[in-house]
């Protein structure tokens, strides 16, 4: 008998952990459904809008804008570049490469 998931359709794509790097093809940005850790708790990164405060590795910083650079891609701009913790990984809030 198959067990079914207890996550719901609209964050199942987040189970795959994947974050969205430079070398995957079709452009650049942070996954549809990588959670994002903010002031709130930890969010899917299509929910976040401008003003809301987002936990980076400098601190809390307001997020000013989110861009769609791709399909299903978001890209995170701040006052200035910032790293934030999606999917409990470090990585730069505008393209979602992991920082080593």
């Amino acid at each position: 008998m198959k067990q079914e998931s207890a996550i719901s359709p609209a964050l199942s794509d987040c189970t795959s952990g994947a974050l969205f790097s430079a070398r995957d093809a079709g452009g650049t940005g942070i996954a549809r459904g990588t959670l994002i850790m903010t002031a709130d708790g930890m969010l899917p990164v299509e929910f976040l809008c401008p003003g809301d405060r987002i936990v980076t590795h400098s601190g809390m910083c307001v997020l000013e804008d989110i861009d769609t650079p791709a399909p299903h891609r978001f890209a995170l701009s701040f006052a200035r570049a910032q790293a934030v913790y999606a999917d409990g990984v470090l990585v730069q809030a505008s393209t979602g490469a992991p920082l080593f």
